[in-house]
């Protein structure tokens, strides 16, 4: 059976206003057109009649009503699919749906978040938390518009990255490890206390493993916590020795609680990066947010 959109279209308006001249007007065609396309559409149905007429109109006969009941929930979704691709491509009332690591949304997304806001206040932004991996896997089934995460991730096929910016991660102490801080330490040292560091499989847990692996020192973390946030509590009550991207810890010295602890090697640098999967459009949100972000990077570097 052939299938004909326009035929459907003319069946549903005719059914919706009980009347061929009606859906006439509102498809802009003539009543005729739309009486032929009925007709078409009842011989392509096995000649089946759809409606029939009386003092007021045209009714549905059983089999009309029958195929108005499927061809209405197929025109509802039709229609609420134009209306997201309209919004999907608008400044205006849409959403922009984004997944970021507590690293790059502390450092890199949410300073930018403001501006966008302001510039734009009628956009939501709908923030996804979680680490690198399962972010690319949300960016893949098209979960999310735009990745911002942090480096190492297990692949990178299928996406297409920009590194944003790079860091360095450093072992951090409270004041009973004070004395730890005057002087440089070697890698085996540290292996001597216990380390909290965040949730395996994150970007942070594979990176620091390997490192260990490369220098040949057995030090399991004694503690793991969801978020490198969660790691301050326990260094400043002097629970355990932390590792923490250097982002972090020099908002925590501020505070006087802490102290970076030099070491003679650390583990490789990392970056943060945005993702975004070609196999799928960008929003306009998306693309004027990334269009914000890299102006204002672009400003800071010229200042």
């Amino acid at each position: 059976m052939d299938f004909n959109l326009e035929y459907y279209r003319a069946f549903y308006y005719a059914a919706k206003f009980g009347s061929y001249s009606k859906a006439a007007e509102h498809l802009y065609l003539t009543q005729p057109a739309v009486s032929q396309s009925i007709h078409r559409l009842e011989n392509s149905l096995g000649g089946c009649k759809l409606f029939i007429r009386n003092s007021h109109g045209m009714d549905l006969t059983p089999e009309g009503k029958l195929l108005f009941t499927h061809v209405d929930k197929a025109f509802v979704l039709l229609t609420a699919g134009e209306v997201k691709l309209s919004r999907f491509n608008s400044l205006e009332n849409s959403d922009l749906y984004i997944g970021a690591t507590e690293t790059a949304l502390d450092f890199h997304v949410l300073p930018h978040v403001n501006a966008f806001s302001q510039r734009y206040p009628r956009i939501s932004l709908h923030i996804q938390g979680c680490h690198s991996g399962e972010l690319l896997e949300m960016l893949k089934a098209g979960k999310i518009d735009v990745a911002f995460g942090v480096t190492p991730v297990s692949s990178k096929s299928g996406f297409t990255f920009a590194c944003l910016q790079t860091f360095q991660d450093v072992f951090i102490a409270g004041s009973a490890f004070s004395d730890l801080a005057l002087r440089e330490l070697d890698p085996k040292e540290l292996t001597q206390f216990p380390l909290v560091v965040a949730s395996p499989g994150s970007s942070f847990s594979g990176n620091l493993t390997r490192w260990l692996q490369q220098e040949q020192l057995e030090w399991q973390p004694r503690f793991h916590v969801l978020t490198t946030s969660y790691i301050l509590p326990f260094v400043q009550n002097n629970i355990a020795i932390g590792c923490v991207p250097e982002l972090f810890a020099r908002q925590w010295i501020q505070q006087g609680q802490i102290a970076i602890l030099k070491v003679r090697k650390l583990p490789p640098r990392r970056s943060i990066f945005a993702a975004s999967n070609p196999a799928l459009p960008l929003s306009a949100a998306s693309r004027e947010f990334i269009r914000i972000m890299e102006a204002e990077a672009d400003s800071q570097k010229t200042e």
